[in-house]
């Protein structure tokens, strides 16, 4: 099996690598059918599966799905324009940013949370998605909040392999006619 991920009509490396991320066949199939697209799924939000808690001129503010384990709430704060960077922002739009985030502790009655940006190249931060966005966590108190920048190595060429098994059932391969090594890899995963 060739350990690069070949996607027929994406040759973008940086957009291949983020794609390679995805953590279920169904975030793997929809990621790839908006890359084909030219599609930003954050500058066009689905909104049946992600459901808007605020909305400005600038920014859009949702219920990440799915959030991170042992997290009682997770947000994403992303700006309606497709940016990479903070450096892109102006002053204002970095307020509104704040005043989200205060409105989120609010309506929703926490005190407590981790925020991680985004911002950036994708593949360096860590990403999915090329758009700034930050996500906002409120642990549940169950265990450790892990949202990484990288991974490691490891994760990385564990991501890629499930990503390349992805690719060929999206091709039309069946879980069937995968070998036992490349089921396990995918077991769970094909949602």
């Amino acid at each position: 099996m060739s350990n690069e991920l070949i996607i027929p009509g994406i040759t973008n490396g940086n957009m291949l690598v983020c794609l390679s991320r995805a953590k279920t066949y169904g975030q793997y199939c929809k990621a790839v059918t908006d890359a084909l697209a030219g599609r930003c799924p954050f500058c066009e939000l689905d909104r049946v599966h992600n459901v808007v808690v605020i909305e400005t001129s600038g920014l859009l503010v949702w219920h990440c799905n799915p959030p991170e384990k042992h997290t009682r709430l997770h947000f994403i704060i992303a700006p309606r324009k497709h940016i990479l960077s903070t450096d892109e922002f102006t002053s204002d739009e970095m307020v509104a940013v704040w005043d989200c985030l205060t409105a989120l502790k609010d309506t929703f009655k926490f005190t407590s949370c981790g925020i991680l940006i985004r911002d950036g190249d994708a593949t360096l931060s860590g990403g999915t998605i090329p758009h700034l966005h930050i996500h906002v966590m409120v642990p549940d108190g169950t265990g450790r909040v892990e949202s990484p920048f990288y991974k490691g190595a490891v994760s990385e060429r564990e991501s890629l392999a499930r990503a390349i098994i992805f690719e060929k059932m999206r091709q039309g391969a069946t879980f069937g006619d995968l070998t036992p090594d490349e089921q396990v890899q995918v077991q769970g995963r094909l949602t």
